[in-house]
């Protein structure tokens, strides 16, 4: 279904989970120090599509969508539909501002949209940990899923991310790599869920082995 032909409460829907994702990209601008502009008309366009995705596979997969899934689709399509635009770091404005002039169209961030698609994801995906919203890599528990500690799993994210140089998201980083596949090459939302699961699961194998490490040590 396209998206002027939802009925008034399925728009009502859209709209309200588009302010959320606003807030979550306005909260990651804030962090960046990033003035831009959001369009909010895209960015229900972005849920509209992502609802519709998760819909589909909620039917091809009625023992239920992981987690992860939800997080890569919604990223995809945020960099996909580039709901922002005209970001500019506050510093650059301010120094164009205080010479009298306009800032030079070369300090726009025209990549922010696949930043904020990595960005957000990571939000969720933080978010996700704390309620315990991912499978568990031990048979043994109950209902398939235990929590990830929130502080290993931002650790980790933080050292993959900034991976081979450790300290930032240098050239060359998998953080880097993932701005420019994403703007340059074909890269669809299962790209992001594999990444994104690896993610997770090397998370919750060094979490297991640390416990197992630490079992150990107390007996």
């Amino acid at each position: 279904m396209a998206l002027n032909e939802v009925d008034e409460n399925e728009m009502t829907l859209l709209w309200r989970l588009a302010e959320h994702l606003n807030r979550e990209i306005q909260e990651c601008l804030t962090r960046l120090n990033i003035d831009a502009q959001v369009s909010m008309f895209r960015l229900v366009d972005i849920i509209h599509r992502w609802k519709r995705d998760i819909n589909k596979m909620e039917r091809d997969h009625p023992h239920g969508v992981h987690a992860i899934k939800h997080i890569a689709y919604q990223a995809f399509w945020i960099r996909k539909l580039k709901p922002t635009s005209n970001a500019y770091r506050i510093k650059d404005l301010e120094e164009a501002e205080a010479r009298d002039s306009q800032v030079s169209p070369a300090k726009e961030i025209v990549d922010i949209n696949e930043r904020l698609s990595i960005l957000v994801a990571i939000r969720y995906m933080m978010r996700f940990a704390e309620k315990g919203l991912y499978p568990s890599t031990d048979a043994e528990i109950a209902e398939g899923s235990t929590a990830i500690d929130p502080d290993l799993l931002q650790d980790y994210l933080r050292e993959y991310m900034y991976f081979p140089h450790r300290k930032s998201a240098m050239p060359g980083s998998t953080y880097d790599n993932l701005i420019h596949n994403q703007r340059y090459r074909t890269f669809g939302p299962h790209h992001l869920a594999h990444i994104f699961d690896q993610v997770t699961y090397g998370a919750m194998r060094l979490q297991a082995e640390r416990r197992k490490t630490a079992n150990k040590g107390g007996g």
